[in-house]
């Protein structure tokens, strides 16, 4: 037998589940913008550098840098919700 929940508490636990979201995801915006700036300017010469140690073309380092940033702040933000 399947039972739903209420509309009211549905809603209810909607509502809180946004209200988290915006708590965490935005309630820092500045300084998040300020950390991805230090770490693309960190990081643009870091994969520059290891890619010609590697022998291969300085975009693939820097497409394969950018890959990996954007999986591991999604992946890592995602444990804390």
């Amino acid at each position: 037998m399947i039972t739903f929940l209420p509309l009211t508490l549905c809603s209810l636990l909607m509502t809180s589940f946004i209200d988290n979201l915006r708590d965490e995801w935005f309630s820092n915006v500045r300084g998040d913008v300020l950390s991805g700036l230090v770490v693309a300017l960190a990081l643009i010469p870091e994969a520059i550098a290891f890619s010609i140690i590697a022998g291969v073309d300085p975009k693939v380092g820097l497409y394969a840098s950018f890959c990996i940033a954007v999986v591991i702040s999604f992946v890592l933000s995602l444990i804390h919700i």
